[in-house]
């Protein structure tokens, strides 16, 4: 999953009877969603078993399962790999909302 070229997550495992590229392509859908209605939005990784739930403002964008991370025996493993998805998110959400204000254009 992108966001203007930078990429966020790669979807690895099947979740609840969806592709990869289908949980790709619904993400990418409920990010732009989102980002279309949110101005500031605040971004929340929720675990939830084994995996973890992605949400932007009280909006689910997606769920990372540790299938996506080759299946990540350890929590620790997980837990790091998510965080560092978080962080891409965040910046990428930075820069979309930069390259959309004329502030920062000037």
């Amino acid at each position: 999953m992108y966001l203007h070229n930078r990429l966020i997550v790669t979807f690895q495992a099947d979740l609840l009877g969806d592709k990869p590229t289908d949980r790709a392509r619904m993400a990418n859908l409920a990010l732009q969603t989102a980002l279309a209605n949110t101005p500031l939005p605040e971004i929340k990784r929720v675990p939830l078993g084994d995996s973890m739930r992605f949400d932007i403002s009280d909006q689910v964008i997606f769920y990372m399962v540790k299938e996506d991370v080759g299946g990540a025996q350890s929590a620790g493993i997980f837990e790091l790999a998510s965080q560092k998805v978080s962080q891409r998110l965040t910046l990428a959400i930075q820069e979309f909302h930069e390259a959309r204000d004329p502030k920062s254009l000037a």
